[in-house]
């Protein structure tokens, strides 16, 4: 990922690898669920709070950050990053879906709510829930390859909006 946003890269074989998109977001999820199962599987408290502090914190307090320095150069200097003045909706709106002000943080609102959903199911199923994974992955794909989720989100006409149904496809990584 820091390769990709980072570098430039001039080998047409390794860029072409580490362009493709569907690559980065997947193993990111897949790397940082492995390293979140045992505090899962072993229910410990302390590095689930931990981990929530590490990615509630930005998430929250860029945005605010954002949000003021924005309307500070909107106001004195009519510059500004996504070229209006930002309201309390917004704030609203980046903080329930991970887009509004800063929309890379999708993929953190994607993490904070595959946390928490994981969580609740650890919590609820003690002893099943890897069974209770297992079949919310068959669904999950069932959804994807079958065109419901697309289908079905692909009505509404803002991104927030939009974006929930990638969760879906989420879930099983």
């Amino acid at each position: 990922i820091v390769l990709v946003h980072c570098c430039d890269i001039r080998n047409i074989i390794l860029k072409a690898l580490l362009l493709n998109k569907q690559f980065h977001v997947p193993i990111f999820f897949i790397i940082s669920f492995y390293f979140f199962y045992d505090k899962l599987y072993l229910k410990n408290l302390n590095k689930i709070k931990i981990r929530f502090e590490r990615l509630l914190l930005p998430y929250i307090i860029y945005p605010i950050i954002i949000l003021v320095l924005n309307n500070i150069f909107f106001i004195d200097y009519n510059l500004n990053l996504p070229y209006k003045k930002l309201a309390l909706f917004d704030f609203i709106k980046q903080i329930v879906f991970g887009i509004g002000i800063h929309d890379i943080f999708w993929f953190q609102f994607y993490m904070i709510f595959l946390s928490i959903f994981y969580l609740i199911i650890v919590l609820i199923f003690k002893n099943n829930f890897l069974l209770i994974l297992q079949i919310l992955l068959i669904i999950c794909y069932y959804l994807q390859y079958s065109g419901l989720v697309f289908e079905y989100f692909s009505i509404f006409k803002e991104k927030p909006f939009r974006n929930m149904g990638s969760i879906v496809e989420i879930i099983p990584f």
